[in-house]
């Protein structure tokens, strides 16, 4: 796959779509997960120090919102000139929704759900009267913000540790993966989840040095991540390096950190639009083998 591959994976307008086609539906479900299922708030939490987010303890306010919401993802998504009035609803729901969920006191770890359409946005204001640096930056502003998230990562580990992060985490590695689990199990009384996090904790104990090669990777990728903004060849290879990551985190410490992780997987990698143009590549090059072979 060449350069121009990526281009059209990341630019083009079909590629473009697939990206607001899979954030888009996958915000949206964040958020009514979150609405739906949040509790009375204990402590008002950022936007909910101004405004009365009690009130969607009312279902018609609630069904409002849900509304709202819907109809602002199906206009970002279908409807281009009415991209800047979409976004900053969106901005403005995330906002609401991440400060309404922490304020009943359970951290929700979606800010970066709020990011995306920040980057969106400024390369809508900076860029709408030139069409192909909009087709940049309305994708590169992103990924800038989503590199610089895990960079962060990596200089908390660094600020905590220093190098030795990935010594000390391996020797302590096998209690915080028991932790995710023993979570899981008294939230919902599953004894399974309970013995698998016993098992694979003492799995990891075996493993120990595996573990300290794997958490040195993980933290190099993330203190290099900023490359990936250099090219996007560059920005598809660390999206795979991240899915894996994260797809490890999920398995040995039963964490999604889901407003990373799909805002990653949608712009880094955009797996509906692979999809679609590794089909249409294929069948270009079938083709003009079938051209060729007929002359």
């Amino acid at each position: 796959m060449n350069k121009d591959f990526f281009y059209r994976l990341f630019y083009s307008k079909e590629g473009w779509f697939f990206i607001k086609l899979l954030i888009g539906v996958r915000w949206l479900l964040e958020l009514g997960y979150n609405l739906l299922h949040a509790t009375t708030i204990i402590e008002p939490i950022g936007l909910c120090k101004i405004l009365p987010c009690g009130i969607l303890s009312n279902s018609i306010v609630l069904g409002i919102v849900l509304v709202v919401s819907f109809a602002s993802v199906v206009i970002y998504i279908f409807y281009e000139k009415y991209a800047i009035p979409s976004i900053v609803t969106l901005l403005v729901l995330s906002l609401f929704m991440i400060s309404f969920h922490e304020s009943t006191g359970v951290f929700i770890r979606a800010s970066l759900f709020s990011m995306i359409w920040v980057g969106q946005l400024a390369a809508y204001i900076f860029h709408k009267n030139n069409i192909e640096d909009l087709k940049k930056f309305r994708h590169q502003y992103v990924i800038q913000l989503i590199c610089a998230t895990y960079f962060l990562a990596a200089l908390t580990k660094l600020s905590d540790a220093g190098w030795t992060w990935p010594q000390q985490g391996s020797d302590y590695f096998a209690i915080s993966s028991l932790k995710g689990y023993l979570y899981d199990y008294f939230d919902t009384g599953n004894t399974t989840l309970l013995n698998e996090g016993y098992n694979l904790a003492y799995l990891l104990l075996e493993y120990k040095q595996l573990v300290y090669w794997l958490m040195l990777g993980a933290l190099l990728l993330e203190f290099t991540s900023p490359l990936a903004v250099l090219d996007k060849r560059l920005t598809f290879f660390y999206g795979i390096m991240f899915l894996l990551l994260h797809i490890g985190i999920k398995y040995t410490m039963s964490i999604t950190i889901g407003g990373t992780y799909y805002s990653m997987l949608a712009f880094m990698l955009n797996p509906l639009g692979l999809l679609y143009f590794s089909f249409k590549y294929l069948k270009e090059t079938y083709l003009k083998k079938e051209a060729i072979s007929s002359i």
